[in-house]
């Protein structure tokens, strides 16, 4: 059985802000409606199926282990009624996050938001 790997490459000249990476991954909202009738919003799925699926697993994880994560996840989960969009939101997260710590090329900081808060609270 031979183990197949799945390469893709991001060119940073193509993406230049959060809203087309999530475009290029395919974790974009589609919103269908027409006049006065509203459909089901879903993500588009239009980019790379291997970037949606390698992001999964590190979503599961940061909603067990990442308490901002599990209170986001768990917000969504109650008010959409279903825990794959949720999970799907996380990955969405976790994309934009990756993206940002790559283009500000700084580290992770679990306490961030937290941080900002306080210090536009102060200002």
């Amino acid at each position: 059985m031979v183990n197949q790997q799945c390469y893709f490459r991001i060119k940073p000249k193509l993406i230049e802000n959060v809203k087309q990476l999530c475009s290029y991954a395919g974790l974009d909202v589609r919103i269908r409606e027409s006049g006065k009738w509203k459909g089901q919003s879903k993500i588009s799925k239009r980019g790379i199926s291997h970037l949606r699926a390698i992001l999964y697993l590190p979503a599961l994880s940061s909603i067990k282990y990442c308490k901002q994560h599990k209170v986001f996840y768990e917000r969504i989960k109650q008010s959409k009624k279903k825990s794959k969009i949720g999970i799907t939101a996380v990955s969405r997260k976790l994309l934009i996050l990756i993206y940002s710590i790559w283009k500000n090329d700084t580290g992770y900081n679990e306490s961030y938001q937290n941080e900002n808060k306080k210090i536009n609270k102060a200002a």
